[in-house]
């Protein structure tokens, strides 16, 4: 496999809105031209900056901290957080996972959806739910949304 083409790709998926499909396209075309002017301009990350930056201050841990905890300089984080830079995937990873931000909000930002503070608690009390009632509330779940199909036809 071409590395260049799949990180290109990679940084295609980030920066602009491609489908898994038209990157395993691009791909499987090694040889061809790459148009990233076709693609439309994905703002996904333009919040990650400031996420990073609330998330850290929430949690107590100075920009330093976090930096060695990540293995970067301070520097770097300072213009992630301030200047809008993006990170490379494996620090975008470890800054996540440290600031429990939510990935597929950047990745896919036409996934998130307003939440109300209702169903803010409601997550929240869903990942500290214990396992073996889960079931139940799925199921319960289930019904409710069939309910308001049945409702809505």
């Amino acid at each position: 496999m071409n590395y260049l083409m799949f990180y290109r790709c990679f940084l295609s998926h980030l920066y602009y809105t491609i489908s898994p499909l038209q990157c395993k396209e691009q791909l499987e075309n090694i040889g061809g031209e790459w148009n990233m002017s076709e693609r439309k301009e994905c703002t996904g990350f333009s919040s990650l900056g400031e996420d990073i930056k609330k998330a850290r201050m929430a949690k107590g841990i100075s920009r330093r901290a976090l930096a060695e905890l990540v293995n970067i300089v301070p520097r770097y984080l300072a213009n992630i957080e301030n200047s809008g830079s993006l990170p490379s995937l494996p620090v975008l990873y470890d800054l996540v996972s440290i600031c429990n931000l939510p990935i597929e909000n950047y990745f896919y930002p036409q996934l998130e959806t307003d939440l109300n503070p209702q169903r803010e608690r409601i997550e929240q009390k869903l990942k500290v739910c214990d396992t073996q009632y889960l079931s139940v509330l799925e199921a319960a779940l289930d019904e409710l949304i069939k309910l308001t199909e049945a409702k809505n036809d």
